[in-house]
């Protein structure tokens, strides 16, 4: 089985770091980060990746342009975020439209238990092939 690919998009360098270390740490090796949604979806493209996981905040009109360019992506990839927001249902209900697998919002400060739970729900999708 190949080793899960996730994508981090952060535009904080300091918390994208963090990220890609604790990734690490659950054994995802698998990790393209960038602070930039287009590079992002360049790098979902060449990885594969089973997983795009986004800041927030971003504005509305940000979100809602990447989730649409993910949502063309062929396969699509998981989509999870982390960070501060007081309202995700719009981000959720935006994702299940789109057809994406929505896996939830990290908020701060990431706790290892959540974010492993995640990749593990994320490895039992890959290992079933239920992919989008």
């Amino acid at each position: 089985m190949k080793s899960l690919q996730v994508v981090v998009l952060e535009r904080d360098i300091c918390s994208r770091a963090q990220l890609v270390q604790r990734l690490g740490n659950l054994g995802v090796d698998g990790v393209g980060d960038t602070g930039d949604a287009r590079e992002a979806i360049r790098l979902c493209v060449d990885r594969f990746a089973d997983l795009l996981l986004c800041s927030l905040p971003v504005e509305p009109a940000d979100y809602m342009e990447l989730l649409r360019h993910v949502a063309a992506l062929n396969p699509k990839p998981a989509v999870a975020f982390h960070g501060a927001v007081t309202d995700i249902d719009q981000i959720e209900t935006l994702c299940l439209n789109l057809g994406l697998r929505y896996l939830g919002l990290l908020t701060p400060p990431i706790g290892h238990t959540r974010l492993q739970r995640m990749i593990g729900q994320l490895q039992t999708i890959h290992a079933k092939g239920q992919r989008s």
